[in-house]
């Protein structure tokens, strides 16, 4: 029987506050860390993060913590219809603290809890049955309601094959043995926890527990002794948790001495806060016990997880994830406090982080010294600017439209209104922490930690470091210092930070100068989650720079394009160059498109939603010449059948020369990944593989072919005829005249003298399904468009030629985001009339 899920956890919920000043009473604490606790909620993350798919059965408040509880869930992976929403109590409490190794305050809020209310109702025997496993708790058999929960829940798993595993979770303080202030007790004799315990373990298939806890489920405090009472009511496979020395598994005959059973060492680590670790201890046993992994191999798994649990402070937050885990197990750590390794480190920052776009769109609101003097020149009050602000939060929420890959850079000096809206548009969000133009870097605020601190967890920390890797020493070793500083804040914070590096303005800016810079923070341990880089000079700086961030960090988020403050035509230049490269994610733009119109509006010559309007429209133009918006488009179209989806152009054959070359040549470079440039040695030849192709994939993929303007686009005529007849999809996009007639006429270029309007490229008019000159940019927006209609449409397919004048494929236009959307052809099948099957039956 397939199911869904494998484990589905049930019990115990919180929102756990850890004390932030080790080594204080809980007393004296003064911060504290919130997380999502609780035993059953933090396995079921737990596991989550090792690659199965757990769920929850618990209850939590109509509240902040309760919809934290939820929410955090979901970021992880943990399926939540099982969490109910109970509106007549709290989420529980928990307050944590860390003494020494040996002392650990704890503090349970849980009295009369969402989570203690779980009951019969609340668990669904086919939701149970979609799982491989249920994990139960003995801390939820304390009250009779919960007991009876957890019961039924046994029940139906029994019922539908599904596992029954008993983690002991034993709480003296919990079950009411001594007052509010025995949190931190493990272990009280109890012959009541002894009799509900031992009523459990016949329905087990695994039971784990420490040695205290094995001691009282069996009512027998000599661990051999215990677990041979285990045994003796159960068949279960028995985990011994034994701390710093690791584990022991019993599978099935008890031994005569516990060292005889599977045993598992510990690993030398240093013990920071026992809370946790043994959650941890259970998911990693489980990620291999659920795949049906060897014990031995199920144990090792179990004491890496707790180890580096153990070692850190919080609960859930601090579990690994697999690829973590996995570089534990191979490599090992050179620290004994493993919270020390840096690699360790950015491996669980990089897989726990937040999931964000893959690609992101972002307006820049931050340029203070400009705006500020402009609103000085127009004697309008700087405060002024935080209307602006929400303004363009406006436009970019009305852009996005609920889709995500848009966001904003805030000012972050103007107040809480544009962050509040950009919060509730779901955009991404970016705020700067250094001082303009500073050079050596400086921060805004005098300490860096207690300033980001204040910030929203959303927020990621933009930073732009004017670094040039030629400078003078004294300056480069002063902004790394300030650069190493920032690092280690975000870190500590868990602050996502976005490093812009610009070396442009600052000495030569060659192919290499940014990838030495990348290099060199590399080299000093700095790997934020985004780089930020201006313009390059060219394909191979990008190609470099990529190389450098693989090389060195293989979970960056990718490279924003900044700094595009230059004229139209170099920015779409840019911008094309770039984005050849898989690691370019994405742009911030700001310029223009927020100071465009801010100087009317600040006058009060514009409306608010005049400006809005404004903003918007600028930023969703793309800017790009026409050369590159076609290439652009192209890669964008894709083809579906049965299923399988493949790029809808497999590639471009191309003869470069008059008309092609600069403009086109250039765009179809820069694509190259995506889009193939095939160089042929005759147009002829060429224009019939084109045709081939498309017979051969039985219409359901094309070719393109470009030519010169002249004899070039005449020698694709017999081909097109071909096509034409055999209803083949073929797209020519052959060079044309200057459609400014300056200069006239061209070597090779074929026109009628006697009329204006024709060209070479008109022998294949008559031959085309669709025939278009493109003479201005706009017209390319319509006439791709009825391209690809003809192209794909099995009643009108066949060639189709867009006819690109050479001075205005060079051309930069405004682009709407429409034409770049991705597209996914499917083969029209309409069905044929019962008249033409009855005739042919």
């Amino acid at each position: 029987m397939s199911t869904a899920l494998d484990l589905i956890a049930i019990g115990r919920v919180s929102v756990d506050l850890y004390g932030q000043q080790i080594g204080s009473r809980l007393e004296d604490v003064s911060t504290f860390a919130k997380a999502l606790g609780g035993c059953p909620a933090n396995v079921a993350i737990g596991v989550a993060r090792l690659g199965l798919k757990p769920a929850l059965i618990s209850r939590v408040g109509d509240e902040p913590m309760g919809r934290f509880v939820r929410e955090q869930l979901a970021r992880e992976g943990v399926e939540t219809r099982g969490v109910q929403v109970d509106p007549q109590r709290l989420t529980s409490l928990v307050l944590l603290g860390v003494r020494d190794e040996q002392t650990f305050p704890l503090i349970f809020y849980r009295e009369n809890c969402a989570d203690s209310a779980l009951c019969e109702d609340d668990i669904d025997e086919g939701f149970v049955a979609s799982s491989r496993s249920i994990l139960i708790t003995g801390t939820h058999f304390s009250l009779p309601n919960a007991a009876s929960a957890q019961r039924k829940a046994i029940d139906a798993a029994k019922a539908h094959g599904v596992r029954v595993i008993l983690d002991i979770d034993y709480r003296p303080n919990l079950w009411g043995i001594g007052g509010h202030g025995a949190g931190e007790s493990r272990y009280a004799r109890s012959a009541r926890v002894t009799d509900v315990l031992s009523s459990v373990l016949p329905d087990c298939d695994l039971i784990v527990g420490t040695e205290e806890e094995l001691h009282v489920a069996a009512g027998i405090e000599e661990t051999l002794g215990a677990i041979c009472r285990i045994r003796a009511l159960s068949s279960a496979v028995i985990v011994c948790k034994r701390g710093p020395r690791g584990c022991i598994v019993f599978p099935d005959r008890i031994p005569d001495a516990l060292e005889d059973g599977l045993v598992a060492a510990g690993l030398d680590v240093e013990v920071y806060n026992v809370l946790g670790a043994g959650d941890a201890f259970l998911a990693g046993f489980l990620s291999g016990y659920l795949r049906d992994e060897p014990h031995e191999v199920s144990a090792r798994l179990a004491n890496a997880c707790g180890a580096l649990a153990v070692s850190r402070l919080l609960c859930s937050p601090e579990f690994p994830t697999r690829a973590e885990l996995d570089h534990y197990l191979a490599y090992g750590s050179s620290h004994r406090a493993l919270r020390e390794d840096s690699r360790l480190n950015h491996l669980h920052w990089a897989t726990t982080r937040r999931d964000i776009p893959k690609t992101l769109q972002v307006l820049a609101t931050d340029g203070r010294s400009e705006l500020r003097q402009l609103a000085l020149r127009r004697s309008v009050p700087v405060e002024r600017l935080a209307r602006l602000e929400a303004l363009a939060v406006d436009a970019v929420a009305r852009v996005a439209a609920g889709r995500g890959g848009f966001g904003v850079l805030l000012d972050g000096t103007h107040g809480a209104a544009a962050l509040r809206d950009a919060e509730r548009a779901k955009l991404w969000l970016a705020q700067p922490v250094e001082r303009p133009a500073s050079r050596p870097l400086e921060f805004e605020a005098a300490s860096l930690a207690a300033h980001l601190e204040r910030w929203p967890a959303a927020l990621t920390v933009k930073c732009l470091c004017l670094y040039h890797p030629d400078d003078p020493p004294e300056l480069r070793g002063a902004q790394e210092r300030n650069l190493l500083r920032l690092a280690a804040a975000c870190r500590a914070l868990q602050r996502e930070l976005l490093l812009e590096i610009a070396a442009g303005g600052h000495g030569e800016l060659e192919e290499s100068t940014t990838a030495r810079v990348l290099s060199r923070l590399y080299e000093l341990g700095i790997r934020p989650d985004w780089w930020g880089l201006e313009p390059q000079p060219g394909a191979s700086a990008w190609e470099r720079c990529a190389a450098v961030i693989a090389a060195n960090d293989e979970y960056c988020r990718g490279v924003l394009v900044c700094g595009l403050d230059e004229p139209p035509e170099r920015i779409a230049r840019a911008l094309a160059l770039a984005a050849a490269v898989p690691l370019v994610r994405g742009l911030v733009a700001g310029g223009s498109i927020l100071t465009g119109g801010a100087q009317a509006w600040l006058a009060g010559e514009k409306s608010d939603e005049t400006a809005t309007v404004e903003i918007a429209a600028r930023l969703t133009a793309h800017r790009l010449t026409v050369a590159q918006a076609l290439v652009r488009a192209m890669a964008a179209q894709w083809a579906e059948v049965e299923g399988e989806r493949r790029r809808l152009f497999a590639g471009v054959w191309a003869i470069f020369g008059h008309g092609n070359v600069a403009a086109l040549g250039e765009a179809l470079y820069a694509a190259r990944d995506v889009l193939p440039t095939l160089r042929a040695h005759n147009e002829q030849a060429m224009g019939h593989a084109a045709v081939a192709f498309a017979k051969a994939s039985n219409r359901r993929r094309m070719m393109a072919c470009t030519t010169s303007i002249g004899p070039g686009a005449t020698n694709l005529a017999t081909a097109a005829a071909v096509a034409h007849v055999n209803r083949l999809p073929v797209l020519l996009l052959p060079g044309d005249v200057f459609a400014t007639r300056a200069p006239d006429p061209v070597l090779q270029q074929v026109e009628d003298f006697g009329d204006g309007l024709v060209t070479a490229n008109d022998c294949l008019r008559p031959l085309s399904r669709y025939f278009d000159r493109i003479t201005r940019p706009e017209q390319l927006v319509v006439a791709f468009n009825r391209a690809m209609q003809t192209l794909t449409d099995p009643a009108t397919c066949g060639p189709v030629t867009l006819a690109l004048c050479q001075d205005v494929q060079a051309e930069g236009y405004a682009w709407p985001q429409s034409l770049f959307e991705e597209r996914v052809w499917t083969p029209r099948r309409p069905p044929p009339a019962r008249e033409e099957l009855a005739r042919a039956a």
